[in-house]
């Protein structure tokens, strides 16, 4: 148990199994256990000291705690500490506390999603106004690939002088996404070959630059199914080479290996490290990360980041009249109204040059 923490055990909720909690002196630490999933995890209150010489104490036993379970975990609370200049209403330099903040969350490999919402948590109340941004939540790793859907949102402030943040995982269907070529697609076996088959057809008449549209339409409907039929297909491939593995190494455990057996265990193991390979470049491609070269078995890493992409382009909500819309359907109707009147150019007087008049440009 962390040094400072104290453990007491908690009644089960209705959908929760409460199994215990660590108080210490900054945060209070809850397990729990969704009775219909099994999703187990912890969560921690927290609440940061606004004296410089108390961060450390406070960083250390956020450690501890998130040392002493192995699962998904999340941070919530007051930390009292900014990441960034922007976060604060009055500051434009980054001080050893921000980034003492900074490096513990990338220590603790957490996650610190964008809010949505409010620009600040927090704010004086008084006439020469100061804002930050001292409430928020963290989260590992597992915990996002639980819930890759999970956003903060802040909410409408009340007496309090903190807003209140909400956790939710919210997947917004905004339609049909758009076709993406995946580079990855080019190192599977065959991708080539049906391309060149696919290239032929349709025959289309018309100019150039018409046959070639049509011949790309055709193409991009060809990938669409030949995706779904690949990757479902490479599932089941995938998992029966996993079964065959462990088979032949359950059933020579502790003999030697015939030659043909052994030629196909490493058939399977090259065949197993070239699916990861692909996979990994796959995610890599998602998440636009360059720095990093391939072959590093970064597949989780590349996952987060592409997830960090999404949360960062999401659309949660929109102001209008000064007025927070969170509905799917209006937001849509909003961005529609807003750009046609954007786009239309009706009544817009025509050009002249010298008296001559153009009809169009």
């Amino acid at each position: 148990m962390p040094s400072g923490l104290q453990e007491a055990s908690l009644s089960p909720a209705s959908k929760w199994d409460l199994h215990s909690s660590l108080t210490g002196s900054f945060s209070k630490a809850v397990i729990l256990k969704d009775k219909l999933s099994n999703f187990c995890c912890i969560v921690i209150s927290v609440y940061g000291p606004s004296e410089d010489s108390l961060r450390l104490n406070f960083w250390d036993e956020l450690t501890s705690i998130r040392q002493s379970f192995s699962g998904p975990c999340c941070f919530v609370g007051d930390f009292n500490v900014i990441r960034f200049a922007e976060e604060y209403s009055r500051i434009r330099r980054t001080t050893h506390a921000m980034q003492s903040f900074s490096d513990w969350i990338q220590d603790q490999e957490l996650v610190d999603l964008p809010l949505a919402g409010a620009k600040f948590t927090w704010t004086n109340g008084r006439k020469s106004q100061i804002q930050s941004r001292l409430d928020r939540f963290l989260l590992s790793t597992d915990w996002i690939e639980e819930f890759p859907s999970v956003n903060q949102i802040a909410l409408p402030r009340t007496t309090s002088d903190h807003c209140p943040i909400l956790l939710s995982v919210v997947d917004v269907n905004w339609g049909p996404k758009p076709f993406k070529f995946n580079s990855a697609w080019l190192g599977i076996n065959g991708f080539k070959q049906k391309i060149v088959e696919w290239w032929p057809s349709p025959q289309v008449d018309g100019f150039a630059s018409h046959r070639l549209c049509c011949r790309l339409r055709f193409i991009k409907e060809k990938l669409k199914e030949w995706k779904e039929e690949e990757y479902w297909k490479r599932e089941i491939e995938t998992e029966a080479l996993f079964a065959e593995f462990h088979q032949i190494d359950s059933s020579v455990e502790g003999k030697d290996l015939p030659m043909d057996v052994l030629s196909r265990r490493i058939h399977i193991i090259q065949s197993l490290s070239s699916r990861s390979l692909e996979d990994e470049l796959s995610w890599r491609l998602k998440s636009r990360t360059r720095w990093i070269s391939e072959g590093d078995k970064n597949t989780k890493y590349f996952h987060c980041m592409a997830n960090m992409r999404a949360w960062t382009k999401a659309i949660l909500s929109i102001s209008k009249d000064s007025i927070q819309v969170d509905d799917r359907d209006e937001i849509s109707e909003i961005a529609v109204v807003h750009f046609r009147s954007v786009l239309s150019s009706e009544g817009w007087p025509r050009p002249r040059l010298h008296g001559i008049p153009f009809l169009s440009l």
